[in-house]
């Protein structure tokens, strides 16, 4: 072996050692590359038990969530349920109310009453009457409110249930006209008036005259008003006209024999003015032609003459001035002079 191959085996060999010491620093890098995944896999299995144990926390906490949220949504649901209920209940006790009320002065309530109904059944009835009597009113939906006019309301209510009574009057054919008899004194000679004295100024005659009856103001207030006929359910003493005679009914029937049943005084004046009813309204009675003025407030004095009997109406801040007196009243709207007397009084007789 010479000097040639010892170098050759020389570096050889020292190639060798590079190498050797290469792979065993490259060994070692593997190993600290391997110690360092191993340490991170480490890590990354704390951070995944770490995130299990949050996320199985977080799902815990959702399902107690969910579960609070929907106790939250169904008592939510109860309460609107119980809501609408109590609105319900509170509507139900206010329509109770309001129907009482309606009934307590006499009426019923348009929104809860099922007038078709009530109409119906009046109809069925009407066919089951006999021909002495029917009702009071033409029978249909339009014709209500005339019907609830006649009606006596009432109601009575058991545990459950609130019932309501209606009584509707049955008339018979005959009618009767209802006299205001107002006395009026009429001129006896000069100044001097005579006047027969009125007792029963109210009293009904019946269509043929033959017979009547005697009702007080009182009695009348008690009566239902349709349009102009009172229905009164009074039990009232039908009298004979020709028979039972009183003062008035033998003047409102024309008869000349009347001195035994009326009493007659003498007045003495120049005019006299009788009050009606209607506050805006008088009749007069004078023995000569005598000149009045009537004053409103929206013009000046009208001049007018008025003479033995008549009646006025004025209205509207007006007044009527006489010679002997002023008859203050809230324009005149119509005069009516009366022309027709008895032979020695007189009485004027008004259809109420």
């Amino acid at each position: 072996m010479d000097a040639d191959d010892e170098k050759l085996i020389n570096e050889q060999l020292n190639i060798l050692e590079n190498k050797q010491q290469a792979t065993q620093h490259a060994v070692k890098n593997q190993i600290k590359i391997l110690q360092t995944t191993i340490a991170h896999i480490e890590n990354t299995e704390e951070t995944i038990q770490t995130n299990e144990y949050t996320l199985a926390n977080a799902t815990k906490k959702l399902k107690t969530q969910l579960l609070t949220n929907e106790k939250t949504i169904n008592i939510h649901e109860h309460f609107i349920v119980i809501n609408a209920i109590l609105n319900d209940l509170i509507r139900d006790a206010q329509d109770i109310l309001e129907y009482l009320v309606f009934i307590r002065v006499g009426t019923l309530n348009p929104r809860l009453t099922p007038f078709s109904a009530i109409i119906e059944n009046l109809r069925d009835t009407s066919l089951q009457l006999s021909e002495e009597l029917r009702f009071p009113f033409k029978i249909g939906n339009n014709e209500w409110p005339t019907i609830e006019k006649t009606a006596t309301i009432s109601a009575y209510c058991d545990s459950k249930s609130i019932f309501t009574v209606l009584q509707f009057p049955l008339v018979a054919p005959s009618k009767y006209k209802l006299i205001n008899a107002i006395t009026l004194p009429v001129t006896h000679h000069k100044n001097v008036f005579v006047n027969l004295e009125i007792k029963n100024p109210l009293f009904a005659v019946n269509i043929e005259g033959h017979f009547y009856f005697i009702i007080t103001e009182n009695n009348l207030q008690k009566c239902k008003k349709l349009d102009s006929e009172y229905l009164c359910n009074g039990n009232f003493a039908i009298r004979r006209a020709n028979l039972d005679k009183t003062c008035e009914i033998e003047i409102y029937l024309g008869n000349t024999e009347y001195n035994t049943n009326c009493k007659i005084e003498k007045i003495l004046n120049n005019t006299l003015w009788i009050p009606l009813n209607n506050p805006h309204s008088w009749l007069y009675t004078t023995a000569k032609k005598e000149e009045i003025y009537i004053q409103c407030k929206d013009h000046g004095k009208i001049k007018r003459t008025i003479e033995n009997t008549g009646k006025i109406t004025i209205q509207n801040e007006c007044k009527i001035i006489t010679p002997h007196a002023t008859l203050q009243s809230p324009k005149t709207t119509h005069e009516t002079i009366i022309e027709s007397f008895l032979p020695e009084h007189n009485i004027e007789h008004t259809y109420i």
